[in-house]
């Protein structure tokens, strides 16, 4: 096993971001370090230097001008809880994950993290697809070829959450959106906050109604995450919030 150290990638120290990621294809362990700068009380992973370590995992050139279109979508102004915050509590909890555990596809994973959200309306119902069709189109310029684009679309589009993931590398991208369930209470309360600026046209009481019905869906999940380490980690705190997140709505 070789260790090689890169720059860019994580967070465990206040000023010195550290993160380990397995690359099972080579049997290499590589190391990343970073100095970042907080724009929120976490640190930040949505940085020009990871987007282009990604690139090349993937095999492909440095893009800047990709990063630019996909930072910029995450920062329109209907935007309030599918932002960069999001997005970087995305991309760490995918460096918990692979931290912590082994798993297949990481590379395609975080390449459709970066994604699942890039194309957001609060009333749309194509914003998975859309998002989806962003992603296989940058990929498949630069010489992706058809099925891992398909795949990364396929990881995308199971963030619709219509259905449970069966394949580890879907209920990993799945765990890792929901994760914000099991947030501390501040956080996720202030993630309902968010929701709710998302969808301020939509009259109090027919939003009331709707958020409680998806809250309850939830709920009444026999198990909220599938993977393992995620349930473990998150699920008592997710069912707390959602409890009372719904007895704020009653």
């Amino acid at each position: 096993m070789q260790v090689h150290c890169h720059s860019g990638r994580i967070f465990f120290k206040p000023s010195t971001v550290l993160a380990i990621k397995r690359c099972f294809q080579h049997d290499v362990i590589v190391v990343y370090h970073e100095e970042v700068f907080a724009t929120s009380p976490k640190r930040m992973q949505v940085t020009e230097q990871r987007w282009t370590n990604l690139c090349a995992a993937l095999g492909l050139p440095p893009n800047n001008d990709e990063f630019a279109r996909v930072k910029s979508a995450y920062s329109e102004p209907h935007r309030a809880y599918h932002t960069l915050q999001h997005l970087s509590e995305c991309l760490e909890k995918f460096d918990w994950a692979i931290a912590t555990e082994n798993f297949p596809n990481t590379v395609f994973a975080e390449a459709a993290l970066w994604y699942h959200d890039v194309v957001y309306r609060p009333t749309a119902k194509d914003n998975e697809r859309r998002s989806a069709e962003w992603a296989v189109k940058f990929l498949s310029q630069f010489g992706i070829g058809d099925y891992d684009c398909r795949f990364v679309a396929s990881l995308i589009m199971a963030t619709c959450h219509v259905e449970e993931p069966e394949e580890t590398t879907h209920q990993l991208v799945v765990d890792i959106d929901f994760s914000i369930l099991g947030a501390e209470p501040a956080r996720f309360d202030e993630y309902e906050r968010q929701v709710r600026e998302e969808y301020k046209r939509v009259p109090w009481l027919v939003y009331k109604k709707k958020r409680k019905a998806v809250l309850k869906h939830f709920l009444d999940k026999p198990s909220i995450y599938a993977v393992k380490i995620f349930h473990d980690a998150h699920e008592r705190q997710a069912r707390e919030n959602l409890k009372r997140a719904l007895a704020k709505l009653s």
